[in-house]
């Protein structure tokens, strides 16, 4: 069965804000490591982010402290 992204969620809609605007984000993983980037896409498990680099980034909501815009 597959799960549906809940758009309704306001953290979705921000998500999707973040994504529209290119806003340029930090991601501070469970495991301490901080990364900086722009958000390509998610779904409900996971998210995309691109860094500096060009380089696409896939890492687990579950894996995720925190975002906030830089």
């Amino acid at each position: 069965m597959a799960v549906e992204l809940e758009t309704s969620l306001p953290s979705t809609r921000k998500f999707q804000t973040y994504i529209k605007d290119k806003t340029q984000i930090e991601i501070k993983l469970t495991t301490n490591d901080v990364l900086t980037g722009t958000l390509l896409w998610i779904d409900p498990v996971y998210c995309c982010l691109v860094d500096a680099a060009q380089k696409q980034i896939i890492m687990a909501f579950s894996s995720i402290a925190y975002f906030k815009p830089v």
